[in-house]
């Protein structure tokens, strides 16, 4: 008799086992479909988007840079280079596709979607599986990724939080078996190295490291002298980027000014844009009060996915908040503190209102799926292409129906501002010449004389929305 009711609870036992696989895997199918759908269905338009002039800058900036340089500057992250691991992104397709920017907007989406894949994985070391799901639908789209969707130029964003959150995965996963191996440290340092060289939001990874240790307190204690180590590195770091020899130094748009006024300002430009709210809703002093509640929540709430999320939002920032105000993607890195926070929360509510009857698992497919209609159905992401891109497309698609071979050329009138090195950045991308003569009328010190002019084998001007090419005589009669 016993014989027969174990046997008969064996196959119930494997019919469950399978049942439950196949729920999981139709869990995990169907969180992967939400995170590609939400991007493609609110900014797939952006793969269409053309190049804007920081992407020629960009480009030519990697390009016509001796390949030593590169190589060790993406070796060695303490370096005063611009941001290396670009180059990474920006060459093998220039060199594959030349300047056609579908290639590279295409390789976008595909960074904003891994990423989602890996903030699920850190996710669910930190909060569990079912906080990752939502965690990956929270990070999958926001109103803001307009910049992501349309512009090239926010790559580094995307690079940096693809190696920082990798980093953070292999860490946190190896720690919870215990202190980290040789191998692990070797993957961790690789992957860190890549983020500091994507941007300097990398900088504070190692202090999102040692609040986890704190956070969690995990019973085997970490290497206390590689933290020591680590903990250290954004200081060679930023002396680098901070140098003479930077490409940083006395730019404007870099400019630190550390003070009170800067960051609450910022904080509070970020919290707004997180929320959607129109600019200054979020008044500075409002901002700090923000900040000082996750403070309070840090140093009085015990539960570690709460603890670690909030002091991650809190610490994350600190690279951008002494400098001139920034959109919300510069803040991407700091985002998934927020999206696990909330994430975990909203798990949590639904296991304090399931009824007994429904199993934990179907309730929270479900749950996913309402927050899934609801990120449908209030989000949204207006068509937005940066105004600078509209002149580069035309540039370089007029240029190549020209059927040029310049050896020289001097352009008169162009579509872009009067301190712009645009029009020679696409004309030696496009005719692959590092050092090909090219003259802007705009940035001239003076009108050259037509002795001067008649020395440009190729001459360019605007004319009726249009770039055509002109004799050196049109031009000296233009000029005059």
């Amino acid at each position: 008799m016993l014989i027969s009711t174990d046997a008969g609870r064996a196959p119930r036992f494997r019919t469950q086992r399978r049942g439950a696989r196949a729920f999981l895997l139709l869990r995990r199918f169907a969180i992967a479909a939400a995170a590609l759908l939400l991007p493609l269905w609110f900014g797939g338009r952006g793969l269409f988007a053309g190049f804007t002039p920081d992407d020629m800058m960009n480009l030519f900036g990697y390009w016509s840079r001796p390949a030593n340089d590169l190589i060790f500057a993406n070796l060695f992250p303490f370096s005063a280079q611009y941001r290396p691991a670009g180059a990474l992104f920006y060459l093998p397709l220039f060199h594959l596709f030349g300047l056609d920017p579908f290639p590279f907007r295409v390789l976008c989406f595909v960074l904003l979607l891994a990423n989602s894949a890996v903030i699920y994985r850190v996710a669910s070391h930190l909060a569990g599986r079912h906080a990752a799901a939502v965690t990956a639908l929270l990070a999958a789209h926001h109103p803001a990724y307009v910049d992501f969707y349309y512009n090239t130029g926010t790559v580094y964003d995307l690079l940096c939080f693809f190696f920082y959150f990798s980093a953070l995965s292999v860490y946190v996963a190896g720690r919870r078996r215990g202190p980290l191996s040789a191998r692990r440290w070797v993957a961790f340092a690789l992957l860190y190295a890549a983020a500091l060289n994507s941007k300097e939001m990398a900088a504070a990874l190692p202090v999102a490291v040692l609040v986890y240790e704190w956070a969690y307190q995990l019973k085997d204690r970490p290497s206390f002298a590689a933290l020591a180590f680590l903990a250290a590195t954004p200081i060679p770091y930023a002396l680098a980027k901070l140098s003479a020899g930077s490409a940083f130094h006395n730019v404007g748009g870099y400019r630190m000014d550390v003070s009170w006024t800067r960051a609450a300002g910022n904080l509070a430009d970020f919290y707004g844009n997180l929320l959607r709210l129109p600019l200054d809703t979020i008044a500075p002093g409002a901002a700090a009060v923000i900040a000082g509640a996750l403070v309070v929540t840090v140093a009085a709430v015990r539960q570690a996915q709460i603890r670690w999320n909030a002091a991650f939002f809190l610490i994350a920032p600190l690279p951008v908040l002494f400098l001139p105000t920034r959109g919300l993607f510069a803040y991407y890195v700091a985002l998934p503190g927020c999206w696990i926070l909330a994430a975990y929360l909203y798990t949590r509510i639904v296991d304090a209102i399931r009824p007994p009857r429904i199993s934990r698992s179907p309730a929270h497919l479900a749950a996913a799926a309402v927050l899934f209609g609801t990120l449908v159905a209030f989000h949204h992401a207006r068509r937005w292409e940066p105004d600078s891109a509209a002149p580069v497309a035309m540039t370089i698609s007029q240029l190549r129906a020209l059927n040029l071979a310049p050896s020289n050329v001097l352009f008169l009138e162009d579509p872009f501002h009067d301190d712009e090195w645009t029009p020679l950045f696409i004309v030696r991308l496009l005719y692959r010449s590092r050092d090909l003569p090219v003259e802007r009328l705009k940035m001239m010190p003076e009108i050259p004389s037509c002795n001067r002019i008649r020395g440009f084998d190729t001459i360019l001007t605007m004319h009726d929305g249009s770039l055509r090419r002109i004799s050196a005589d049109e031009a000296c009669a233009l000029t005059r």
